[in-house]
């Protein structure tokens, strides 16, 4: 269809400029907003929900807007917030306009991810979200959004677009999805929660992808019906142990939904359960064999790296080294430390960490602080590598230059006749020490003076 094609159809397209039917005596009205974004795209429709004295329900599409998408690169869930501004502004106008109470209004959308922030606070976010929800907030009440699937938004069909021809006929456009015309009872649920563990067991999702017991009621794993996996955090992604534990812990609240929404600091307990589930992931990866045969109670074979260790699994399901030391004074922890791999990026942040806490020591320091709580297999060499890397160690103990000799004076390099000038020992011998520190060298030197003739 060319230019011209679409122009006729567009001045072909009649809007129908009233909301009710004539003759028709209304006695509730709500208004019933959704909003939707794509990469070139956000938009916002709003309809009005009549209801009259028969109880018939009749639908009209109110008001519709669409704005282009900047042309700076943004993520689609800042879109998607930009369109739920949009919505909000929208709906509060038409309620001043039409005299519709708050209890009437409704809004949809189906990103969850924007849901997460309209019901949170605004103070935990980046500027850009925080101005955004902020806002939406003070326009409409958090409570009214709802989310609605997909293929039933209506102001998808903005976002993305569509020709004249196509829209004139397109009943969601227009009135909006069919359950409006419904009971309140069978309209989409006010919030969509995360899906609890036992939720994903029904859906057929084995127990071996499910990466927490069933006991903690969490999973770190981004699930679907046909039991695919993807890891919600990658370890090989941070440069820092601490950074690494608090960005699980709070996916640990988010995802158990307690104190979702609170803003209060993350709890010891909380920072224990992501160092858990930390080091099981690493466990898991480096030393799956081992595990299964402890698991099945199998021994385990001479090749097996922790085969000499005696090593078992505690009541967490965390790999520990065996030992003699159980009747002693000393902590569980440090009788039987956790077996990590020395090659895993897990081992190589633990390391770090505990250099900088002990304030850049030297490996043998480092090294006897980390078997305290852990073994991490070939210790010694990844933790001298690692401090011979760190840039702080290398500023703050730099190479000592040599001091360089003298210019020889004129009698030692003009040639003379013999006995001409003559050399004395006048003081010495001195002892110098040449060489490290650790082991010099001594040799005796000499104040000469000399005799000329």
């Amino acid at each position: 269809m060319n230019w011209r094609e679409s122009l006729s159809e567009l001045s072909n397209l009649k809007i129908p400029r009233c909301y009710t039917p004539l003759n028709c005596q209304i006695i509730d009205q709500q208004l019933v907003g959704f909003s939707d974004a794509s990469e070139r795209a956000y938009c916002g429709t709003v309809y009005l929900r009549s209801t009259d004295v028969t109880g018939e329900v009749h639908v009209s599409l109110v008001m519709a807007k669409t704005r282009v998408a900047p042309i700076k690169k943004v993520s689609l869930p800042r879109l998607e917030l930009c369109g739920a501004i949009l919505l909000a502004q929208m709906m509060r106008h038409l309620q001043e306009i039409l005299s519709i109470p708050s209890l009437n209004l409704h809004a949809f959308t189906d990103s969850s991810i924007v849901l997460y922030w309209i019901y949170g606070t605004s103070q935990r976010f980046k500027t850009y979200e925080a101005n955004r929800i902020a806002k939406i907030q003070d326009l409409m009440p958090p409570q009214i959004w709802k989310h609605v699937d997909g293929l039933q938004n209506p102001a998808d069909v903005g976002s993305r677009g569509i020709l004249a021809k196509e829209i004139k006929e397109l009943h969601l456009w227009w009135t909006g999805p069919d359950w409006l015309k419904e009971n309140q009872s069978k309209w989409p649920s006010k919030f969509t929660a995360p899906p609890s563990l036992e939720t994903l067991q029904s859906l057929g999702v084995p127990e071996a992808s499910l990466q927490l017991k069933a006991k903690e009621g969490v999973t770190l794993q981004t699930m679907t019906a046909n039991a695919t996996t993807e890891p919600v955090i990658d370890i090989n992604q941070y440069s820092s142990y601490i950074r690494l534990v608090r960005v699980t812990a709070w996916v640990f609240r988010v995802v158990t939904r307690s104190n979702l929404f609170s803003s209060t600091p993350l709890l010891v307990s909380e920072l224990s359960r992501a160092k858990t589930w930390l080091i099981k992931e690493a466990q898991a990866q480096m030393f799956p064999n081992t595990i299964k045969s402890l698991k099945g109670k199998n021994p385990l074979p001479l090749s097996d790296p922790l085969q000499s260790l005696n090593v078992f699994l505690d009541k967490d399901g965390l790999l520990r080294v065996g030992g003699r030391l159980s009747q002693s004074m000393k902590d569980y922890e440090s009788c039987h430390p956790l077996s990590l791999h020395g090659k895993h990026h897990l081992s190589t942040l633990i390391i770090q960490s505990e250099h900088k806490r002990l304030c850049h020591a030297g490996p043998k320091l480092t090294l006897g602080s980390l078997q305290d709580l852990y073994h991490i297999t070939s210790a010694r060499r990844v933790v001298r590598k690692l401090i011979h890397e760190c840039v702080v160690c290398k500023r703050a103990s730099p190479k000592i230059t040599t001091q360089l000799m003298g210019q020889l004076p004129s009698a030692r390099v003009v040639p003379s006749f013999a006995n001409e000038r003559v050399l004395v020992d006048y003081v010495g011998p001195f002892t110098l020490k040449i060489g490290s520190i650790r082991k010099p060298t001594y040799r005796k030197a000499y104040v000469p003076f000399l005799f000329a003739s």
